[in-house]
């Protein structure tokens, strides 16, 4: 049976204390945004709130905490740092990971589900693709029926398709912008930048304590 400690007992694993700033947001029941400049402690902070929401039961089993990293070694640091403060018991409940290595996950755990036209074969790789492979790829493509206008797929611009539709959007979607894209007009594919810093999110029920 998990022992949890209390939240006012609770106190930051492997340093000294937090400014209260800091603390404040560790602590929140609701999403916080924590903006910071390169080495002001965003990742310890990080390893400290998946210490608090573990060890308190704020994130209780069977749930799992994910932490989004753009940077493989920022992902590394943050699972290494968690490891350390939680141990291996609770740490097992926290993944660390890119964003490259999550949406792999995915496409890998629901490969079968995957409508066949567009299911990777068995020991796929990942490559950075280029504006002639995707000019190939979309002369070569042939979407299932019902999926888009075949056609449509001629009057996308490879260098505007890679940039608001193969990262942002499914080809379903991508190839219905297809009149937009072409006629030089620009729309957002709803990804947007960021500074690199760490995201931090709970399955449910507990994301509503996790720091964005």
């Amino acid at each position: 049976m998990n022992r949890f400690i209390r939240h006012s007992d609770w106190r930051p694993m492997g340093i000294d204390d937090l400014e209260p700033e800091a603390d404040e947001a560790l602590r929140s029941e609701g999403n916080v945004s924590v903006i910071a400049g390169p080495g002001a402690g965003k990742t310890e902070l990080l390893a400290q709130r998946a210490c608090y929401l573990l060890q308190t039961g704020v994130c209780a089993p069977p749930f799992s905490i994910l932490a989004i990293s753009y940077k493989r070694d920022s992902a590394r640091n943050l699972q290494q740092r968690v490891g350390l403060r939680c141990g291996p018991v609770l740490s097992r409940r926290f993944r660390s990971m890119t964003f490259d290595a999550f949406a792999k996950s995915l496409v890998d755990r629901f490969l079968p589900a995957i409508p066949p036209a567009w299911r990777p074969s068995r020991g796929y790789t990942i490559e950075n693709i280029s504006e002639a492979a995707c000019k190939e790829f979309l002369r070569a493509l042939r979407p299932p029926d019902g999926v888009a206008n075949p056609r449509a797929i001629h009057e996308i611009r490879e260098a505007e398709f890679l940039r608001d539709c193969f990262y942002g959007s499914p080809l379903d979607q991508a190839v219905s912008r297809a009149p937009m894209l072409s006629s030089g007009r620009r729309r957002n594919s709803g990804i947007t930048g960021s500074t690199g810093c760490d995201l931090l999110a709970s399955h449910s029920p507990c994301s509503g304590g996790s720091p964005n």
